[in-house]
């Protein structure tokens, strides 16, 4: 990310004296350097809600579980 920033401090301080045309295939590559920083960042939260969705998921077989081995052994002990 470091680097992203760098680069666009770079390009940003060329507009200062550019041509229109300059400005302009720097303004695009800016553009296409935000978007990418988007993607990535919104790539990340995905898969990070998508890791956490699963640890609900397993959470909630696990209790599922624990109250039917309970629902069992209630059973089990008023038959005896």
């Amino acid at each position: 990310m470091t680097k992203v920033i760098t680069f666009y401090s770079v390009l940003d301080s060329l507009l200062i004296q550019a041509s229109d045309v300059t400005r302009s295939v720097v303004y695009i590559l800016l553009m296409i350097i935000w978007i990418m920083t988007v993607v990535e960042t919104l790539y990340i939260f995905h898969k990070d809600r998508k890791k956490e969705i699963k640890e609900e998921n397993d959470n909630k077989k696990k209790r599922h579980r624990n109250l039917r081995d309970s629902a069992v052994i209630l059973i089990v002990k008023l038959y005896l």
